[in-house]
Parts: C-alpha cells; sequence; structure tokens
C-alpha cells in the first residue's frame, strides 16, 4: 500500500476557507484521482452535476420498504469543500468519484443498532460529531467565544491560512474532537459508533482500491472527522470486514439516487447534530470576495438590512446607521478581527440600535431582520436535461394531460366533484398535497371530515411553480414510482404514526377524497386492531362516523368498498355497545351526550344493511339512563336515545324529572333535549312536568337551576319555542297570544341604577383582564 501517494484533505462542510483551499491544494497536486465523502450509489449519474444547474442544489438518497423508508441530502452550494472538489477535478479531467457507504446500508445499520447515538440524519454533510464535542466546549473558554461556530470562524475563516497549512491545523482540529469523542464513549462503556465505523471501513476500501489500480496522488476530501481513522485503515495491512445486514439491505422495496433542487432557507434552518454554517449568504458574500481577491466588505449586507428594516417599517435613521456601523468596527477592533465579521455584524447592530427592553427570551425584530439577510433567499434550479426519477416523470406527465402545470404566475382552478373529469383532477391534486409536493394550495373545498359546507361540490385551488415544486416531486420518490403508489405508501405510513383510532378513521376520508379506495385492505386491518383495544367510547363512535359517511354518500368519494369494509362497521358497533354498556361517569359527560347522538344517528343509517337489531342498544341505554350514580346530562341523553328507539313511553321520564335535584335538572334536560328535542315536544305532559317542578323553586333554587336550563332550551328553534308556549296544557298562555305588550318606560333613578351597576361591572371586569365591552361588540 503506497500511502504516500494518498493525500487527505480534512473539511468542514460547507466552509468558504476549506473549499477555496482544497481547490487550491488539488490544483498544484495535480492528483490522478480525487475521491470525495459522498453518496457511491449516485456515481454511476455524476456527470450530471457538470450540467449547468443553479447552486444550491443536493443529490437526494432514499430508500422504502413496508415497514420504513428514509431520505437524506447532500447539499452543495458555490462554497462547499466537496463542490470545489468536484470542480478541480472537472478541470484537471482526472478521475472523480464519492466513496461514502451507499445510504442502503446506512439505513440497515442504523435500524440494527440500540445506539441513542447513532443519529438519524437526515442532511450528511452535517458535522454533530465536530459540535457535540467536550474539547469544543474548553475550546469555546479559552477563546472566549459563546459556541462551535464563533470557534470555527476565530480559527479558520476570519484570517484563512495558505491550503497547506490550512490543511494541517484541520486535521489537528478534527484529531483532537474525535479522541475526546472516542473517550466519551469508552467512559459511558458504548463501543465505537457502528455506522461511522462501517462508513470508515468502506471508504478506506475505496481508497486502497483506487491506488492500487493508480500510480499517481490521490486527493481524499472527507469531513475531517473521519480523516485519523481513515489515515489509520490506510496503513494497515487489512480491513476488518463492513459488517451490513445484506437481508435487509436487499429488502429495499425502493432506493435511488437523484439531484434535486436545494435553497439557503433549508440550508441554514439545519439544527442540533445537523447543523451547517449558520447564514448561508453571509459566507456567500465572503465566498464572493475573496474569489475575487479582494477584502470582504460587510456594506451591502449593512444595506439589506437597513432595507429590510424599512420595508417592515421599523425605524433605522442614519444617525442609527452610523452608530450601529461605528459600533461594528469598534466590536472587530477589540476581537482583534482584521475586518468586521458575522458576530460582530449581529452584536453591534443590536448595540445601536435595540434602545427598548427585550422581550422575553431577548428576541426583538432586528434579531430576526438580521438572520433573514445573514440566511439570504438563494433557490437551486436543476438543468432541464438532468434525469428524474420515475415518480417526477410520472408527476409531470400526469400534470401536463390535466391541465394542472403549476406556473409562475398563479392561476386559480375551481373544480365540479360531481363531475368525472374534475373529480379526476381533484384527486390528483390532493394527493400531491398528500406527498408535500410545492405549488399546489386548497382554498376552499367541503370539509369531508368535519362533514362542514357540503352544500356545494366545489373546489378551488390555487396553482403556482416555486422551486421547492421540483425538490417535492423528487423527495417523495421515497414513497413510490408512481403518483398512486407513492400516495398509497404515504398514507399507510401516516396510519403507522396515528395513535388514536378516531385520527386513523379520518385516514378514510382521505383515503377516499385521493381515489385510494382500493387500497385500504391495510388500514382496515389496523382499525380493526385499534377498535378491539379501544376502551375510549367517544372514539370509538367517532370512528364509526366516518365509516358511516363512507358508506351512505358516495356521490363524490365513490366508496366502493361498502361490502369490505361492513365487517369494520359491525366490529365498531359492537364495541361501541360495550362501552356504553360498561360506561362509568365521565368528567366531562357533555361530551358523551354528542357520542350517543351519533351512535343513534350511525344505527338509524346502517341498521338496516347491517341487520342491527335495537333491542341491545336500548337495553345499554336503559342501563344508564337507571344508573343513580351517572352524570345527569348522559341520563337525559339516554333516556332521549330510548325515545328515538320507540322502545320506552313517553311517561316513564316523569319520574326521573322529579327525582332530579334541583342543581341537576337542567343538565339532565340538556341529554334530553339534544337527543330527543323533537319527540318531546309530542309529549305535552313532560313539558307540564317540567314547569311544576320549577315553579315549585323557591328564588335561591331557581337562580341555582336557571343556568342549565336556559342551556337546555337553547337546543328548540324560536318556532318551537312558540309552539311550546302558545300550544302546550298547562302553561299559561303568554302576553303576546292575543294582547299587546305594556310599553315599559323605566324611571329615572333605575336607569342611574342600572348605568352605575355596569360601569362598576365593566370595571371590575377590566381588573381581572377581562374586556367585556368588546365582546358585547362581537
Amino acid at each position: 500500500m503506497h500511502s504516500d501517494r494518498i493525500h487527505f484533505f480534512p473539511v468542514r462542510h460547507h466552509s468558504p476557507a476549506c473549499a477555496r483551499a482544497v481547490y487550491e491544494y488539488a490544483m498544484a497536486l495535480r492528483p490522478q484521482a480525487i475521491l470525495i465523502e459522498g453518496p457511491s450509489e449516485y456515481n454511476p449519474q455524476r456527470e450530471e452535476l457538470f450540467l449547468s444547474h443553479q447552486l444550491p442544489l443536493a443529490i437526494y438518497t432514499y430508500v422504502a420498504s413496508d415497514d420504513h423508508r428514509a431520505g437524506a441530502y447532500h447539499p452543495f452550494c458555490e462554497y462547499s469543500p466537496e463542490w470545489r472538489a468536484l470542480q478541480a477535478a472537472k478541470d484537471l479531467k482526472c478521475e472523480i468519484a464519492f466513496i461514502d457507504l451507499p445510504w442502503p446500508e446506512i439505513c440497515a445499520l442504523r435500524l440494527q443498532s440500540a445506539d441513542e447515538d447513532v443519529q438519524d440524519q437526515e442532511h450528511r454533510y452535517a458535522d454533530g460529531e465536530l459540535r457535540r464535542s467536550r474539547y469544543i466546549q474548553t475550546l469555546c473558554q479559552t477563546l472566549k467565544v459563546e459556541d462551535f461556530d464563533a470557534a470555527w470562524d476565530e480559527l479558520f475563516e476570519i484570517d484563512p491560512a495558505s491550503p497547506v497549512e490550512l490543511q494541517q491545523k484541520v486535521a489537528a482540529f478534527c484529531l483532537a474532537i474525535r479522541t475526546f469523542e472516542d473517550e466519551d464513549r469508552a467512559q459511558r462503556g458504548l463501543p465505537p459508533d457502528p455506522v461511522n465505523q462501517a462508513r470508515e471501513r468502506y471508504m478506506a476500501e475505496r481508497i486502497r482500491d483506487a491506488s492500487e489500480r493508480m500510480a499517481g496522488d490521490i486527493l481524499v476530501v472527507t469531513g475531517g472527522f473521519h480523516t485519523s481513522a481513515l489515515s489509520e485503515l490506510i496503513k494497515a495491512e487489512t480491513l476488518p470486514p463492513v459488517s451490513t445486514d445484506s437481508t435487509q439491505t436487499a429488502s429495499w422495496r425502493e432506493q435511488g439516487a437523484a439531484l434535486t433542487p436545494y435553497s439557503y432557507a433549508r440550508l441554514d434552518a439545519l439544527t442540533g447534530y445537523q447543523s451547517g454554517m449558520p447564514g448561508p449568504e453571509f459566507y456567500h458574500q465572503v465566498w464572493l470576495a475573496r474569489s475575487n481577491d479582494t477584502e470582504f466588505q460587510t456594506q451591502p449586507l449593512v444595506d439589506a438590512i437597513a432595507q429590510q428594516l424599512r420595508q417592515r417599517k421599523l425605524t433605522f435613521s442614519t444617525a442609527d446607521r452610523i452608530a450601529a456601523e461605528c459600533s461594528v468596527r469598534t466590536l472587530a477592533a477589540m476581537r482583534g478581527h482584521p475586518a468586521p465579521w458575522r458576530q460582530d455584524l449581529f452584536d453591534g447592530l443590536s448595540s445601536a440600535t435595540i434602545k427598548d427592553e427585550l422581550a422575553h427570551g431577548g428576541y426583538h425584530p432586528m434579531h430576526e431582520v438580521i438572520h433573514e439577510v445573514f440566511r439570504g433567499g438563494r433557490q437551486g434550479r436543476l438543468h432541464d436535461e438532468t434525469s428524474l426519477p420515475p415518480l417526477a416523470r410520472d408527476i409531470d406527465a400526469l400534470l401536463r394531460s390535466l391541465d394542472l402545470w403549476p406556473t409562475a404566475t398563479p392561476r386559480l382552478v375551481s373544480l365540479n366533484l360531481l363531475e368525472a373529469g374534475d373529480l379526476q383532477r381533484n384527486r390528483i391534486l390532493r394527493r400531491l398535497q398528500l406527498l408535500n409536493v410545492a405549488g399546489f394550495e386548497l382554498l376552499s373545498s367541503p370539509d369531508f371530515v368535519a362533514r362542514d359546507d357540503l352544500m356545494e361540490a366545489q373546489a378551488q385551488w390555487k396553482l403556482q411553480w416555486s422551486p421547492e415544486f421540483d425538490a417535492g416531486k423528487i423527495e417523495a420518490s421515497r414513497y413510490g414510482a408512481s403518483l398512486e403508489e407513492a400516495a398509497n405508501q404515504r398514507l399507510l405510513e401516516m396510519m403507522r404514526r396515528k395513535g388514536r383510532l378516531a385520527d386513523t378513521a379520518e385516514l378514510l376520508i382521505l383515503t377516499a377524497l385521493c381515489g385510494l379506495a382500493r387500497h385500504t385492505r391495510n388500514l382496515t386491518m389496523e382499525l380493526t386492531r385499534q377498535t378491539s383495544l379501544c376502551s375510549d367510547f367517544v372514539e370509538v363512535v367517532s370512528a364509526l362516523n366516518h365509516l358511516s359517511y363512507l358508506q351512505r354518500y358516495d356521490d363524490i368519494l365513490e366508496w366502493d368498498n361498502v361490502d369490505a369494509t361492513r365487517p369494520l362497521s359491525n366490529a365498531l358497533y359492537e364495541r361501541a355497545l360495550f362501552l356504553l354498556d360498561s360506561l362509568g361517569r365521565p368528567d366531562q359527560g357533555f361530551e358523551f351526550v354528542e357520542a350517543i347522538r351519533t351512535l343513534l344517528h350511525c344505527h338509524f343509517a346502517l341498521s338496516q344493511d347491517a341487520g342491527w337489531s335495537k333491542e341491545p342498544f336500548a337495553d345499554s341505554l336503559q342501563s344508564q339512563c337507571k344508573e343513580p350514580e351517572q352524570s345527569p346530562e348522559i341520563r337525559g341523553a339516554a333516556l332521549g336515545g330510548c325515545f328515538m328507539l320507540g322502545v320506552t313511553p313517553g311517561e316513564t321520564i316523569i319520574p326521573f324529572v322529579r327525582q332530579i335535584a334541583t342543581s341537576e335538572l337542567g343538565d339532565f334536560l340538556v341529554g334530553l333535549f339534544r337527543i330527543a328535542r323533537e319527540t318531546v315536544q309530542r309529549h305535552p305532559d313532560l313539558i307540564n312536568v317540567i314547569h311544576q317542578v320549577v315553579q315549585g323553586y323557591d328564588a335561591h333554587e331557581f337562580m341555582q337551576a336557571l343556568p342549565s336550563l336556559r342551556l337546555a332550551f337553547t337546543y328548540f328553534t324560536p318556532r318551537e319555542k312558540l309552539y311550546l308556549a302558545d300550544h302546550l296544557p298547562g302553561i299559561a298562555a303568554p302576553a303576546h297570544a292575543g294582547t299587546e305588550v305594556e310599553a315599559f318606560t323605566p324611571e329615572l333613578k333605575d336607569i342611574e341604577d342600572a348605568m352605575r351597576f355596569e360601569n362598576a361591572l365593566l370595571a371590575t371586569a377590566r381588573d381581572y383582564g377581562i374586556d367585556l365591552e368588546t365582546a358585547y361588540e362581537g
């Protein structure tokens, strides 16, 4: 092994200093091959990287099986060291290859590992290992800086060294971090990170293969955390075997790699272990200046911040700007920086312009503006000749054939859901929305989950192209090769993440809206399993209600699985009756009143086709209304349900009314009227009994019962209330029946007393933070 011909250049991903040094080092070395940390499965397509793309972009790798799917990004921007290494290889016309362990094998290792430190990183060019080391904590204290990013800037970015010197400094820096990391794992009794170990062995094998094939120099560009390990592996006589689970690797149903557009917003939004360089636009400006051999100037960034502040109507006067620039320069000089840097700008602008007290947590709009400017808005775009995964091609074909292609200028598409063509277009758009493909916004539609706004079968969408549209198509490829398959797999993924039966049942509606009813076997099986385990009466009834709706109303949803889902309906109904029969006294009874009402509706809608007998339902209701420890509203609802089923004579309710305590009468009637309002009107004896009971109250008892009584009678419409007052026997005719109401003329003293009381009431409410005047006007 000729290790002296192998030259390692350790880097931090997305570091402008490393990017410039890598390119210059490569051009001086003129190696026969450049090997780069990156997805080796993309090597057959790597020539596409040299098309005229607009950066940033990323290589997106993905895998999927029936139980698991995962994707990972390898982002590139202008100042990514890996990107500059690619450009150097292109200019030198030397061999180039990515050498990292393929993503399917990384995912297989993760599924095997029980190590909590094996992070499920979505962004492969991340620097989590660098950030979490104890060494960094000590270094930050020594340098008197706040965090890893500031320490890196102090050591490498602010005053960059020559390529060879930077190579040596980064290698020493990362070796210290790796040493501390290995010691920490050993102290916790953990073996080396199995994923990193497998990756490094694989990369070492690729390096050794290249060395055996070539006689010239080889440049290896990897994250600095891996450099020392790779150097040791290269010197070893033999490499330990890479232990991946070939069974799991071979079981992936879908796997692939493709280029996708990226953005500085996404590059900056990485958090925790996955953080890249903060403020990518700031470093882009540094890169541009130094690439042109000019001194980096902060003026353009300050101009952009000032413009943003004025657009937001925030004060930033000329005096503020002069003070801010002076503060920035002073801070840079105090910190020994040859020119103002990122933290100097942030601190100087903040100290000079924020004059009021900071809100809780130290937030100020100025901070948001600075971060926004530092982040930038650059968006990537792929060259038209870039190959796309099968799903992206399928989406493009469908959108063009259905005239749904999003354009830069937004356009509205109105769909009549009762027309077959429009219904199909709506289903395609629903599938894209389900997969989070950008560019398709649902403005209005009937709410089929809440059963709201169902009078008009119209849906309106806004279609508008954005760079995220192209990225979304590619990133959704981990779900399948066609839009129908991908949407179905996404629904199954959502099903596995749902914890509640009612939430899972909502997916039935979404399935129908996406036109995927024929794919519901797994969903139905999962709902059957959850039903047998669910002990929440309200949830079971909610799930039955969704299924009942699908089986009854299919003009738009076109649910053609009625026969297939009937066993599930039966299971839900039987489970609901079981839970109703064993219902304890819940803390919030009114929710259960609504559930009883819904269960009655489902019974009336499905019982004829399903062959459900009313006797078991009626028995459960009667047991609840006779239970003295049950809440009054549920007892009322249960008795109302018996009325609706026609198994309880109206007279049965009279003893209940007489026995109910004063404070519970209104709650009892709330449950009764909510369930059987119309039936009650056909039993004047009941109204007479209520009237007699209320007349028997003294003043204290009446005031105690009044709120719930008023709530109970709100279920009646004004016309029904008038009917009760005018026609039911046992109640005196109201004043408006045949005679005019005498005009009321209050005394002046009464008016003054009322106004004083009202003012005192409003003042007291304001003392407690309640704005009664606004609430009254609303």
